[in-house]
């Protein structure tokens, strides 16, 4: 096989034509392989617990280690040799409502005017000096609610807000409140791999041995190298 970085460039143009008609497996397939050929070792923070399709795609990058870039390439190209034998022949296609495999579209989220938005949109975009004011001027909001059961504490440690999480446990946020599922912050911070979270968590006193609806703890949650975490 030839590895000239023409032909991967040219596979991958094709692959952004065909995406729609492959498989959720073939998708990351060439989803890792184009991130670790342009990008090398996935070093790049983990998506938050509810980015299903993100953590997916993180997976299957980080699964890939320290493969070379020459390789990935190969294997890119090799599997769309497997699926499409004729595709150098073939004209890329790119119809309107395409998806790329290789540079996933983030979905558009409505623009809120500042007054229409709660202290979790804060916490979303990272606002420390307005959840800072919120509290201030009502300390209770620290505890509010969302429609799923999850408090700011969640959304914090879904997002990784270590510098607002810090402000919300001044202001005595319920560290061992449990969202819909009966799960805390601190399974949030394990599934995301947040240690620092995880560790700002355990030191503010949140219990490690709640358990959430489906009787998992946070530590089993999370990756083998952060176990040692709950044993510190």
């Amino acid at each position: 096989m030839s590895d000239c970085p023409d032909e991967f460039e040219a596979a991958a143009a094709y692959l952004r034509g065909i995406a729609g008609k492959l498989s959720s497996e073939d998708l990351l397939y060439f989803y890792a392989r184009f991130k670790q050929a342009e990008h090398g070792p996935n070093n790049v923070p983990k998506p938050g617990f509810f980015d299903f399709q993100g953590k997916q795609k993180w997976q299957a990058w980080k699964d890939l280690g320290e493969m070379d870039a020459r390789i990935a390439k190969e294997e890119y190209v090799h599997r769309l040799n497997a699926i499409d034998p004729e595709w150098s022949g073939k004209t890329p296609s790119h119809d309107i409502g395409w998806v790329s495999v290789s540079r996933p579209q983030a979905p558009e989220e409505p623009e809120l005017l500042d007054e229409d938005k709660t202290i979790f949109d804060h916490i979303k975009e990272g606002q420390v000096a307005k959840i800072h004011g919120i509290l201030k001027r009502d300390a209770s909001k620290a505890n509010l609610k969302d429609d799923e059961g999850m408090t700011p504490l969640h959304w914090c440690a879904d997002r990784g807000q270590l510098e607002i999480l810090r402000i919300l446990i001044r202001y005595k946020a319920d560290v061992n409140a449990q969202d819909d599922d009966g799960q805390t912050a601190l399974h949030y911070a394990a599934s995301c791999e947040r240690e620092d979270v995880m560790r700002l968590l355990l030191e503010s006193g949140i219990d490690p041995d709640i358990q959430d609806n489906e009787q998992m703890k946070a530590s089993e949650v999370c990756s083998a190298e952060q176990k040692s975490i709950f044993n510190q």
